[in-house]
């Protein structure tokens, strides 16, 4: 497939011309000690909501302390990877998982949008991505602007296959991306990876180009797009876009290693 050059002003309308393409109380009994219900009560930082009649609602614990500081950074920028899995090392130390997810979703229905999307992390790290998707969708109406609860929202849709709203997602992702070149970066490449699986490469290839466009001298990138193209299966299109990043290296020493890739 042609990769011919593009410039950045280019580069930005294609990227974002093909952002539409597919890629508490405690229930205590009559009976029951007071002491009992006082010591209840203690325990609780808060009560889910949308319990159904008759149910008993679930008593939350208390953040341990050892979670507070990885979730004060959370609130602020809410995103998976290694802050919310030691977030989440910290509370299973102590606690049962339903704690832990007791805890976000108390948060997430008192309308703290941050715990809204870390709880849709937990489902989606516990492999439950259909109550990942619901709660992204519940957690992103009321918070439209946020690329990254968008992009997270996407990644999950493609592994199960809905590329229609996935696309429609990522559009979101990208329009709300605030210019960050790293997050656009993340975005053009699942969009990429997407129409390649799609049976687009033509596409796959515009937007690939367009993010190099964007940040021309920037080798770890192409070595990122070249892998994967391999990865897709691509190999003669790897090959030329290897022996392209291979003309354009100074080190003799990087342009050995590449050779030898």
């Amino acid at each position: 497939m042609g990769l011919g050059r593009i410039d950045g002003t280019r580069a930005a309308a294609v990227i974002a011309g093909a952002a539409g393409l597919c890629i508490g109380t405690v229930n205590v009994s009559a009976n029951a000690p007071r002491a009992a219900a006082a010591s209840g009560m203690a325990s609780l930082l808060a009560q889910p909501s949308g319990e159904r009649a008759g149910d008993a609602p679930q008593v939350v614990a208390e953040i341990p302390e050892a979670a507070s500081r990885y979730y004060r950074v959370l609130q602020r920028n809410p995103e998976p990877g290694y802050i919310f899995d030691r977030y989440c090392g910290a509370w299973l130390a102590d606690h049962d998982p339903e704690d832990l997810e007791a805890f976000l979703k108390a948060r997430a229905d008192a309308g703290e949008a941050s715990d809204g999307l870390l709880l849709a992390f937990y489902y989606v790290r516990d492999g439950r991505n259909v109550e990942a998707i619901t709660r992204f969708r519940e957690t992103l109406e009321s918070n439209p602007k946020n690329g990254r609860g968008w992009f997270e929202k996407a990644k999950v849709e493609a592994s199960t296959l809905d590329c229609e709203t996935a696309r429609a997602d990522l559009a979101k992702a990208h329009a709300n991306s605030g210019g960050e070149l790293d997050f656009v970066e993340e975005v053009g490449k699942l969009r990429g990876t997407l129409l390649i699986r799609t049976g687009q490469p033509e596409q796959a290839a515009q937007i690939w180009q367009a993010l190099l466009a964007l940040r021309p001298n920037d080798e770890a990138l192409r070595e990122d797009l070249i892998q994967l193209r391999v990865d897709e299966w691509l190999y003669e299109e790897a090959i030329g876009a290897l022996e392209e990043l291979i003309e354009t290296t100074p080190d003799p020493r990087d342009r050995v290693a590449r050779r030898l890739w």
